[in-house]
């Protein structure tokens, strides 16, 4: 009310009753309008009302209504946060990496009832409006979103074997088989990480379909036009003060045109160029609604362009330069995999943050900085019950254990600095010389920080494992005389015995 105004707030509030409503008549799903400041509906479930503009209150209140829930047998299936940050706030949490965020915005603690927020157990979406009094935007999600239930809750009625039914379903699945990928999705990088975004857009299309910028700029991207496409995959960079994702130049190009094209805009989107209808981008930033209108942030101009569902990062964003899949690359993959399942695409992001947790400690024993901020940093906007398959249909709620594994951390924090005028041992600095050169040549003169574990004083393996690691952090920034500067990082993890345990880039 205080954002919007009282009239608005009314708005709002009558439609979100109405969907509430929708989802109730659903066969084996319930549905609550949850105001964590309103006493009167809090009374309702025993509980007392928290303070609204308080991330952790409003976490620990979404606790106390599970365990309330679960009293009557029932818990929480999945949530939908509705208003951006300006209305529900995210979580700032520690920066687990040395770079220049502050902090990580996320969503990500709440889709847990305790302090373990890595470990996701129910999935978590927003519909972000954007800054300021307008809530058009805001209003448009909701509206849409009701449609669509409403359409789901005259097919749950009409009965689940009909031969109308049954028509639509082979019209679907031979409109789906007869679609070429290229024309159902789009795949779109930066050049120099064509390696990774092929190993991730292969669980989308097909690898030879992935565009590259450059030579492909935001000029020259051919895309689907009102019909629009209905998978996006884009691996490009991202900027926190620009609106833009630019591609990047393979290091070894000696094409001409600038090395970082704009590759997408806001304005490329419209009502006569839909947005995909599910989109995950790896770009740095690609998430950041924080005091941004809907032509500021390419997520919010997708949402009010066609998007359903789009999932991103908040701030900065880590992802392979060469093969295996790390960090983003690693999520992306999985989350694919899963929405080619038919998973919801909330399910399918928990999903893939379970995997990568489990992946990772089976590796180190421990999430380090990169898969901790993935983890954390990654958030959907739109529905986290949307689903993305031929078939569209409606999800029955996961049953889910009442607790949950914990996992080991290590941080930057947890790191000590290498000594000033104490050098690398002689092995690790001739490797990162040879990434460098081999890899990252643009970076040879970049800014170095070193940070070593110290002793472990454990004889736990996996523990001690973690003593004696060297993490190497290389820092640049590029300004392209277009008022955008790019800043880049790359992190390079050795063991105590000198060998390469992790590469990544941000994005």
């Amino acid at each position: 009310m205080d954002v919007y105004g009282p009239n608005t707030a009314g708005v709002v509030s009558d439609l979100l009753n109405e969907l509430v409503t929708m989802i109730q008549l659903l066969p084996d799903w319930g549905a609550v309008l949850y105001t964590p400041d309103d006493p009167a509906l809090m009374s309702q479930f025993g509980l007392k009302p928290r303070i609204a503009s308080d991330a952790w209150q409003l976490k620990i209140s979404l606790a106390d209504l599970d365990k309330a829930l679960a009293e009557q047998g029932e818990m929480i299936g999945a949530l939908l946060i509705v208003g951006g940050p300006q209305i529900v706030p995210f979580h700032h949490l520690p920066n687990p990496t040395h770079d220049s965020d502050l902090d990580v915005a996320s969503d990500n603690p709440y889709s847990t009832v305790d302090e373990n927020y890595f470990i996701p157990q129910w999935p978590v979406g927003r519909l972000p409006g954007e800054s300021g009094p307008d809530a058009g935007l805001l209003l448009s999600q909701i509206r849409d979103l009701l449609y669509r239930y409403q359409k789901r809750t005259k097919s749950a009625k009409s009965g689940s074997v009909n031969f109308a039914a049954m028509v639509n379903w082979v019209f679907r699945l031979f409109s789906n088989l007869s679609l070429n990928k290229k024309n159902k999705s789009i795949g779109y990088a930066a050049e120099i990480w064509q390696a990774p975004a092929k190993g991730v857009y292969k669980a989308v299309g097909k690898q030879k379909d992935l565009v590259l910028s450059p030579p492909t700029h935001s000029g020259t991207l051919l895309l689907n036009g009102s019909q629009g496409h209905r998978l996006g995959y884009f691996n490009l960079h991202g900027v926190k003060d620009g609106p833009n994702w630019y591609g990047q130049k393979d290091f070894t190009s000696d094409a001409a045109g600038p090395d970082y094209p704009i590759a997408l805009s806001p304005t490329m989107f419209s009502e006569n160029q839909s947005a995909p209808e599910l989109i995950l981008t790896e770009a740095c930033y690609g998430a950041n609604v924080i005091n941004k209108r809907y032509e500021e942030a390419l997520s919010l101009k997708c949402l009010d362009s066609g998007t359903r569902s789009f999932i991103g990062s908040t701030c900065i964003a880590y992802g392979s330069i060469t093969m295996p899949l790390i960090a983003a690359d690693y999520l992306a993959e999985t989350f694919w995999q899963q929405v080619n399942t038919g998973e919801p695409a909330g399910y399918a992001l928990m999903q893939a943050k379970l995997s990568l947790a489990e992946e990772m400690t089976r590796i180190q024993g421990f999430l380090d900085g990169e898969d901790q901020k993935t983890i954390l940093s990654f958030v959907l906007y739109g529905d986290p019950l949307a689903v993305h398959d031929a078939f569209k249909t409606m999800p029955k709620p996961m049953f889910r254990m009442k607790t949950h594994p914990a996992v080991r951390t290590v941080s930057d924090s947890d790191l000590e600095f290498s000594p000033e005028g104490k050098a690398m041992p002689m092995n690790v600095d001739k490797q990162v010389r040879k990434l460098t050169k081999k890899y990252l040549p643009g970076l040879q003169n970049a800014k170095m920080q070193v940070k070593k574990s110290g002793p472990s004083g454990t004889k736990n393996p996996r523990e001690s494992d973690v003593a004696g690691r060297y993490v190497v952090t290389l820092q640049k920034s590029f300004d392209e005389n277009t008022h955008t500067v790019h800043h880049h990082f790359a992190r390079m993890t050795f063991d105590k015995r000198g060998k390469l345990v992790k590469f990544t880039t941000s994005r």
